[in-house]
């Protein structure tokens, strides 16, 4: 399965192709299902492009996605920034007319019990984000079942080896615990293609996303998320990422994998 995050937590101007209002989130979404994503997550905005969960432009991405690409499954992020406090999200969600098909939830924010439980309540899916060990460990030591939809680990690191490892912890942590797919992507820029071509060869799910492949491995200007996900397309396992490009850019090589997982 192939994620693509439209527009995440940057700020409107960040990126010159950043979609913000239902229209723009529309056409992204469309041209990414054609380069091949399966799936959408978005962060809907308010008139200025500041993240909102107000339910009417909630309801507004939501629709406009829908229409656009049917029967798509569309998320959208609980990240604790854009309520400021986590029972303001347990209350956005109550208010929620138009319900996305699942959520983003990061276990290393206060309020993740309520959170999840508000979202079960609205039979929104729940993704379980995962940045550290320690987050695994919250999620494991959780006192209530929940119906989680995935699994993301999402890690925050620049160096890929240290994300790897960290990967391969958390995945040892959560063993078999959750009958759920794992969705692996890496948060900073250096080690996004990496943690794609990561995610393709231990046979998990990934992400593209625009707030962190902003310069993409093949193209000197910023792409468009239809052309992150057509780059994503050849990363199937037994293909590798060439990390060695002076630039930071990253380079697809038919070559033999190499030898770290």
């Amino acid at each position: 399965m192939l994620q693509a995050c439209l527009n995440g937590a940057r700020l409107s101007g960040a990126h010159p192709r950043l979609p913000t209002t239902p229209d723009a989130l529309a056409a992204d979404a469309s041209a990414c299902r054609l380069a091949g994503a399966t799936d959408i997550h978005c962060h809907p905005r308010d008139t200025d492009g500041v993240q909102s969960l107000d339910s009417a432009l909630v309801g507004d991405a939501l629709a406009a996605i829908r229409t656009a690409c049917p029967g798509m499954p569309v998320s959208i992020s609980t990240v604790l920034s854009i309520c400021g406090d986590h029972r303001h999200t347990v209350a956005a969600i109550g208010q929620f007319e138009i319900c996305p098909d699942h959520a983003s939830v990061n276990l290393s924010e206060p309020g993740t019990c309520e959170v999840m439980a508000a979202l079960e309540e609205r039979g929104i899916g729940i993704d379980a984000g995962l940045a550290s060990c320690d987050d695994a460990g919250r999620l494991i030591a959780l006192s209530h079942p929940l119906t989680l939809h995935r699994i993301l680990i999402e890690i925050d690191l620049i160096d890929f080896d240290s994300a790897r490892i960290e990967t391969e912890a958390i995945l040892c942590l959560i063993g078999d615990r959750f009958s759920v797919p794992v969705l692996l992507h890496g948060e900073q820029e250096p080690i996004v293609w990496p943690m794609v071509a990561l995610a393709a060869r231990s046979g998990h799910e990934t992400r593209i996303v625009s707030r962190t492949a902003s310069v993409c491995r093949t193209a000197r200007s910023r792409p468009t998320m239809q052309h992150l996900s057509q780059r994503h397309e050849p990363l199937s396992p037994g293909k590798h990422v060439d990390r060695t490009s002076r630039d930071g850019r990253y380079s697809h090589s038919e070559s033999k994998p190499r030898r770290s997982a």
